[in-house]
């Protein structure tokens, strides 16, 4: 892969491999909306459910009613 030279406040010069600086951003994205999708999906699943509960609870109240 390509090579950078980085030059540290230290005084040393540390190569890196672009590949895995890419690769390992990407990774921590990935883990950050992996937690967030984790924390929103059973709010949202919640939120669903309450709106069909409601809606065919509309729809049979009305079959019952015959309006």
């Amino acid at each position: 892969g390509f090579k950078m030279g980085l030059f540290l406040a230290s005084g040393s010069t540390e190569t890196l491999d672009m590949a895995n600086v890419v690769k390992d951003g990407l990774t921590g994205v990935a883990n950050d909306m992996t937690g967030v999708i984790g924390t929103i999906v059973p709010i949202a699943l919640g939120i669903v459910g309450a709106v069909m509960v409601v809606t065919f609870g509309i729809k049979i109240f009305k079959r019952l009613t015959g309006k």
